[in-house]
């Protein structure tokens, strides 16, 4: 099996998470987000240029239906900017 050799790309997308992680915890606190996990490109080491930064959360207590708390909660997101 060969390795995977990360993408420039990848190093900056990952160090930018870095930088604005106190940000990105302010939004999950804000909507009781909890266990954020990064998948896709960044996580493969694979990013290009026009990725982006998928990070999956979970945002509800089993059997709490979800409101229109999402909607915002990716407006929010969304202002964080990431470039």
């Amino acid at each position: 099996m060969s390795e995977t050799v990360l993408t420039p790309e990848t190093f900056a997308l990952r160090e930018l998470l870095a930088a604005r992680r106190d940000e990105f915890q302010v939004l999950l606190d804000r909507y009781g987000a909890t266990n954020p996990k990064l998948f896709g490109s960044v996580t493969r080491g694979t990013a290009s240029a026009g990725s982006d930064i998928e990070i999956f959360v979970e945002m509800y207590p089993a059997g709490e239906p979800p409101d229109a708390s999402i909607r915002s909660a990716q407006g929010d997101a969304r202002a964080i900017r990431l470039r």
